[in-house]
């Protein structure tokens, strides 16, 4: 079990948990997102996804970065974990979409940052303003990614 987390927050969402969850999971949602996304590339891919090996490269103020991951978590539509690790950063993420009604949803995000107690404190501080961000942007993509869907069905 997981100590308490570094970092978590979490964002109510007018979307169901599915959409979120969708978007989330989704490459080109996740450059939409994600600050500094570049592309995940799957290394390893498990039967049931839980232990799937991947790097994912993400740009950090201007300089490239490449993580080594692991889906740690998958439960489809509800929790997507993972841990990823560059030189000496090592931290785990998850993403967590609770139902609150028929389309609404709660977001939860945490985050463990698993170093040495000097670069855990620069880290916590990246991770939170990054975290905080990747809040808002899914939960506005979401929203506006409903708005689209309730109309399609309006229409027909």
């Amino acid at each position: 079990m997981d100590k308490n987390p570094s970092y978590m927050e979490s964002v109510v969402i007018l979307a169901p948990r599915e959409l979120v969850f969708g978007i989330i999971e989704d490459d080109d949602f996740q450059k939409e997102w994600m600050e500094g996304y570049k592309e995940i590339k799957v290394l390893l891919k498990t039967e049931d996804l839980i232990g799937t090996e991947f790097e994912e490269i993400i740009n950090i103020n201007n300089k490239e970065h490449c993580f080594q991951g692991r889906l740690l978590k998958y439960e489809k539509n509800h929790i997507l974990k993972f841990s990823l690790k560059e030189k000496e950063i090592d931290l785990k993420v998850e993403y967590e979409i609770e139902r609150l009604e028929r389309n609404k949803s709660v977001l939860i995000i945490k985050g463990w940052i698993e170093t040495s107690l000097f670069t855990r404190f620069f880290l916590k501080y990246i991770l939170k303003e990054r975290l905080e961000k990747q809040l808002s942007k899914i939960k506005e993509l979401s929203e506006n990614e409903f708005k689209k869907y309730k109309g399609e069905i309006l229409k027909k």
